[in-house]
């Protein structure tokens, strides 16, 4: 019996998917963020909101235990990622070494400044877990050692997932996790980074950037459009500071183990979209 053609196809879109899946991944990232902002955005951010610097708030364990355990998924499901990142650093490693131009070191830059930014978000989520459940509960110590513990890991490994010296690689690559686990690992980090960005996102937004009211039209026109001119140049450096840190395991897969200079560039366009995305969100929240 031969292969029939929805067999080809099958085949056909399982490598496309394979290829794209970096910005596949940012589409669905994209989706899902449109959709906690205008559906579930209200709540999170109203929680959120209430417990970010407010001691005198009445506690929510219910949102500090779910809080938490995205940060618990989010970084269970990261070793497993890291040891997929660690398996295409190998497996490619004469495509990586050959990247010597100024875009490979712009983009070294922006990961490792990425990984030392990674601790602001937990941060962010430490100090609204920390009002939202009762006090003196044991939970919260647990939270700040598993933030720090995560920053330090991520640290740790990301900053030298390469070797520093040339004949340090290695012959074989190292075993890559089973391909269940991977994909398992892509669906949690995709909820959690989504939702960990759409509260962090949220509250920085409101708190820091919306103090002033970019679009009130009943100042001087120019003071107006000054204000919003302002706010729309500060917004995309607001957003990819905590876009970057949020999605950095999934930045450096598409970095490492995407070759094919048409897929990378998918990847990172995509992500320039999604930044672009709360972008438009946060004016329309605003406006």
């Amino acid at each position: 019996m031969g292969l029939g053609s929805g067999v080809f196809n099958t085949f056909i879109l399982i490598s496309l998917l394979q290829d794209y899946r970096g910005a596949l991944r940012n589409l669905i990232f994209i989706l899902l963020f449109w959709l906690l902002s205008f559906y579930f955005g209200s709540y999170l951010f109203e929680q959120a909101d209430k417990f970010y610097n407010n001691p005198s708030a009445d506690p929510n364990p219910f949102f500090g235990y779910f809080l938490i355990s995205i940060l618990l998924f989010d970084f269970l499901a990261y070793f497993i990622k890291a040891r997929t990142i660690k398996y295409h650093v190998y497996k490619n490693k004469e495509a990586f070494l050959g990247r010597m131009g100024c875009l490979s070191i712009m983009e070294s830059l922006l990961i490792g400044i990425s990984i030392l930014c990674n601790l602001l978000p937990g941060i962010w989520m430490m100090n609204i877990i920390f009002h939202a459940l009762p006090p003196g509960n044991f939970i919260f110590p647990c939270t700040v050692l598993l933030v720090l513990t995560k920053w330090g890991v991520i640290c740790y490994q990301c900053l030298f997932m390469t070797p520093n010296v040339a004949n340090k690689w290695d012959d074989a690559p190292p075993q890559a996790p089973p391909k269940i686990l991977d994909h398992l690992a892509d669906v949690i980090l995709t909820i959690t980074t989504t939702v960990f960005f759409t509260v962090i996102w949220q509250v920085g937004i409101n708190r820091f950037l919306m103090w002033y009211h970019p679009f009130d039209f009943k100042r001087d026109i120019y003071n107006t459009v000054g204000w919003a001119c302002l706010y729309i140049l500060l917004l995309p450096f607001f957003c990819i500071a905590l876009y970057m840190p949020t999605r950095l395991i999934f930045i450096m897969e598409d970095y490492y183990a995407l070759t094919n200079p048409k897929h990378r560039r998918a990847a990172f366009l995509s992500s320039v979209f999604a930044v672009a995305v709360s972008v438009a969100v946060a004016i329309f929240k605003s406006y």
